[in-house]
């Protein structure tokens, strides 16, 4: 288990209990190491918006929402509301980018799972279902993050800033040490809420 470090953030009603809620200021964003999440790993979070505008809302940063950066990155498209991968090499400049096609700017809590495989293969799960799928040109297996934490609700690739800020909550974010497999993200999705219940702890 990791704490969070949170910066100028509130607390809501959450999926499992209290969430945090970002956008209470532009540099409003929630931190946990980067360690967690390597090339092979799998991160988990639950996430709540009904922002919806035209600028691409960074929700989660892991170094990969800058060409300049090594990592990936997690975005609410600017074109649709779609949920949007970055993966990011800063060897080559490049940034692989895949969008999804289910809009998610609808005001209820949407459960993300994002699996990377050691073959560098990866799954966006959304809602317990396979969402995007594909294999990672960059963001590779043995590339190491450019940056020290993972970043909820803005960018940490360049500094967190208004176009970047996401507005939301988010709740339950989990890592783990390998790539989960479709029925094991399924089974996160399913949880009863009223039996795992967590906590966000931080400051404000």
């Amino acid at each position: 288990n990791y704490n969070g470090t949170g910066n100028e953030v509130q607390y809501a009603a959450g999926r499992y209990g209290q969430a945090v809620s970002v956008g209470s200021s532009t540099t409003s964003y929630v931190d946990i190491p980067a360690t967690t999440t390597p090339t092979t790993s799998t991160l988990s979070f639950w996430f709540k918006t009904s922002q919806s505008d035209s600028e691409w809302r960074n929700i989660v940063d892991a170094g990969g929402s800058r060409s300049s950066g090594t990592g990936y990155a997690i975005f609410r498209s600017g074109n649709g509301n779609y949920l949007n991968v970055y993966f990011t090499d800063s060897q080559t400049g490049y940034s692989q980018n895949i969008l999804g096609n289910i809009a998610i700017a609808d005001g209820v809590w949407h459960h993300v799972v994002l699996s990377m495989a050691s073959n560098n293969d990866f799954v966006l799960y959304l809602d317990g279902a396979s969402h995007i799928t594909g294999t990672r040109t960059k963001w590779t297996s043995g590339d190491t993050h450019s940056v020290s934490s993972v970043r909820f609700g803005n960018s940490i690739a360049a500094a967190a800033n208004a176009n970047n800020q996401f507005y939301g909550e988010i709740d339950q974010i989990r890592t783990f040490n390998k790539a989960l497999s479709a029925s094991e993200a399924t089974s996160l999705y399913n949880e009863n809420p009223l039996v795992a219940s967590y906590r966000f702890e931080g400051n404000s």
